[in-house]
């Protein structure tokens, strides 16, 4: 692959997000880990199948620990420690997940893509070329 998308995402930086992102299920600090930004990943995700199944993974693997520490601290409230952890947020981003999973086939959530300003200049040329054909010409 050698489009803008993939630029700077070598198999080091893209081992680390991926890693990063299954411990931590964090894009941004992910991201940071592999010396990138989240768009650049969010548009390789888009770009790189390879790379959004093995974001899925990461997911996955996130997923399951948090559903470990739900599951022990729902067996035994002193298994942890008592922290910051919210277990209402956390359930809900399991149920989110679980949504997700059961329809493996629905867009992927991704930050929209970004026109270039020659995208924009042409779009809005060409709604203006179109507009003009349709106005009456005046005498």
């Amino acid at each position: 692959m050698t489009d803008m998308a993939s630029a700077g995402w070598t198999a080091a930086a893209r081992t680390i997000f991926l890693d990063t992102l299954a411990l931590s299920g964090d894009v941004a600090r992910s991201a940071e880990a592999a010396g990138r930004t989240p768009a650049s990943a969010y548009a390789l995700r888009r770009h790189d199948p390879a790379f959004a199944d093995g974001w899925e993974e990461a997911l996955d693997s996130a997923y399951a620990r948090l559903e470990d520490e739900l599951l022990a601290r729902a067996i035994d409230v002193n298994a942890r420690e008592v922290g910051t952890f919210d277990q209402a947020l956390a359930l809900k981003m399991l149920a989110r997940h679980e949504t997700r999973r059961a329809r493996p086939n629905a867009p992927r959530e991704a930050m929209p893509r970004m026109a270039s300003m020659a995208e924009v200049e042409q779009a809005l040329l060409g709604k203006l070329a179109a507009l003009g054909k349709r106005l009456p010409a005046k005498a």
